[in-house]
């Protein structure tokens, strides 16, 4: 049971080191409806979805990592710890970490707004 609170835990951060990587590596070329950070604002023209799509890469990278690094120390508890209360902090640290990735929008959004006007043209 230890190796599976430990999988569920790492699986976000994993996930979204992962994806970071691969989006600064091949980031989506054209605006779509299927893949990218998609949001009206970086939606608007092609500089800004390439700029929303880099910002984004970077920003999951650097949370994946320290989100990773942590919670792998977290996990190191488990081992010391009830199944109930595994489960317990396996639950929270979900959470926790959705929440993190969920806050990458606003800083996201907020560049875009810092750097481009309403219509997409640069400031």
């Amino acid at each position: 049971m230890i190796a599976f609170n430990i999988v569920f835990t790492l699986l976000i951060p994993f996930l979204i080191l992962l994806l970071g990587i691969i989006t600064k590596k091949y980031p989506p070329k054209s605006i779509n409806s299927i893949i990218g950070y998609r949001t009206s604002r970086s939606m608007i023209n092609d500089e800004t979805w390439q700029f929303a799509q880099k910002k984004c890469a970077e920003l999951w990278i650097k949370y994946g990592t320290v989100i990773f690094l942590a919670f792998s120390l977290l996990c190191i508890t488990y081992f010391f710890l009830d199944n109930k209360i595994q489960v317990i902090i396996m639950l929270v640290s979900e959470f926790l970490q959705v929440m993190l990735i969920l806050a990458s929008i606003p800083i996201v959004e907020k560049a875009l707004k810092s750097k481009f006007n309403d219509d997409g043209t640069l400031k």
